[in-house]
């Protein structure tokens, strides 16, 4: 038996280490389909983040022209007839 621990039989080294070959291979075929899919996810969740920052830039500039609006309608009341 050669030092280490592996077989003495070429063959058997060689079937051992083609044997750890694929399980790397199909672990590196499973890696990459996740990274894909993690990828994917993450391309969706940075839309989803654009179309609320939309929602929510919207949403802002309603709310201070409302805001105004309203400070607006306030002013007109405190300077209207009466207040003189």
């Amino acid at each position: 038996e050669a030092a280490g621990g592996t077989p003495s039989s070429p063959d058997a080294g060689l079937a051992a280490r083609d044997a750890d070959r694929q399980a790397l291979e199909a672990e590196n075929r499973q890696l990459r389909e996740e990274r894909d899919r993690l990828q994917q996810d993450l391309a969706a969740l940075r839309q989803a983040h654009e179309r609320l920052k939309a929602r929510s830039d919207s949403a802002g500039v309603k709310i201070n022209r409302t805001i105004r609006e309203l400070e607006a309608m306030l002013g007109e009341r405190s300077n209207g007839p009466g207040h003189g």
